[in-house]
């Protein structure tokens, strides 16, 4: 259970940053560094597992975006 609350708090930081750079109010600079980030961690089984597990808790801008980035890491 705790590992959930983990990896659910590292999603909610992602969307939030995304959505606040889609706002415009994120820098460009600060978001090339968290899309580097969830890049670099993409391809890490257990990022993958409970990405499955929690995916469905986010919006589909957010699901497409994290699912993309799984994606192209394979």
């Amino acid at each position: 259970l705790l590992l959930y609350y983990f990896y659910m708090n590292r999603f909610n930081f992602i969307e939030n940053a995304r959505f606040h750079y889609q706002q415009g109010t994120y820098p460009p600079e600060s978001w090339a560094g968290n899309h580097g980030w969830v890049q670099s961690l993409a391809s890490d089984p257990t990022m993958q597992h409970f990405w499955s597990k929690l995916r469905n808790g986010y919006d589909t801008g957010m699901m497409e975006y994290m699912d993309s980035t799984f994606a192209a890491s394979r």
